[in-house]
């Protein structure tokens, strides 16, 4: 690993754990085992630096939604996605270096850096986009669905993707706030009676 890799995966440690602004570039220097300068010889200044990690975030993200758009059916997409979010959030994790007791509050982790995105991002970076895409997705799996016979001809294709993104990020939230631990199980679960739902 390079050094500005290193100088990012340990701002990235730092800014998720403590926020951006509780963030110095004294400490993400000391952590990487360089000076402050040593920081300005690859970034002009944190924001930069906060970018570049946010693009590998973003990265990542799209990762998942290429999971998704080869999976060979709106079922196999269903029965997969929470399979395939845990990957990425391990792959995450493990990138990040986090201990046991971080991963448990990985779901904080990504609130933090979701609104220090929003003010602290630049303008011309859609921090939403995941989201819109996952959308713009799931409306044409649903479309093909219904053209190959899997699903009710009479599905709403809106509602239905709507519904899906609902429960993802309801999971999500729930997870994060510590109402439940195990969203794995009962996203595949509550996935499972939407399929049922809407199946031929």
């Amino acid at each position: 690993m390079s050094t500005k890799e290193k100088i990012v995966q340990n701002a990235a440690k730092l800014f998720l754990t403590k926020g951006y602004k509780q963030t110095s570039l004294n400490e993400i220097a000391e952590k990487t085992g360089i000076t402050k300068g040593g920081i300005y010889h690859h970034f002009k200044d944190k924001n930069e630096l906060f970018v570049e990690m946010a693009e590998y975030f973003k990265s990542k993200f799209a990762s998942l939604l290429t999971k998704m758009e080869q999976e060979s059916s709106l079922e196999d997409l269903l029965k997969n996605y929470f399979e395939n979010s845990e990957i990425v959030m391990q792959e995450i994790a493990e990138y990040l270096e986090l201990t046991l007791k971080d991963i448990k509050h990985f779901s904080e982790f990504q609130s933090r850096f979701t609104l220090d995105a929003i003010q602290y991002g630049p303008e011309d970076m859609d921090f939403t986009m995941h989201t819109k895409s996952m959308y713009s997705l799931l409306k044409k799996k649903i479309e093909l669905a219904k053209k190959n016979g899997e699903i009710l001809e009479d599905i709403d294709t809106k509602e239905i993707s709507l519904e899906i993104i609902a429960i993802i990020e309801g999971y999500s939230n729930l997870r994060r706030l510590k109402l439940m631990d195990d969203s794995y199980e009962y996203g595949n679960k509550c996935f499972e009676r939407l399929w049922n739902r809407i199946k031929k």
